[in-house]
């Protein structure tokens, strides 16, 4: 008995499922750019409803959390994109 051949005839470059996964790299990218877009949007939000400057110190406070929990550096990744952002 011959075994069956279920891919004959399959273009596999055009099948969305065979393209190549993402490398953790560029997925971490797009998600910490995701991250700033969220947290400029949230800025915007708050500068609404609260004002200006109850807006920059929320903001102020937030990011020294961010600083102590993630690092200085994280927290200065977090400010050059969402600087790129703009």
């Amino acid at each position: 008995m011959r075994p069956m051949k279920f891919f004959q005839g399959l273009n596999m470059a055009t099948n969305p499922a065979s393209k190549p996964l993402p490398t953790p790299s560029t997925s971490q990218e797009t998600l910490k750019n995701a991250e700033a877009r969220e947290w400029m949007q949230r800025y915007k939000t708050k500068s609404k409803d609260l004002g200006v400057n109850a807006a920059a110190n929320w903001w102020k406070t937030t990011i020294n959390d961010i600083e102590r929990k993630r690092g200085i550096l994280a927290a200065d990744d977090l400010r050059r994109r969402m600087n790129n952002q703009k």
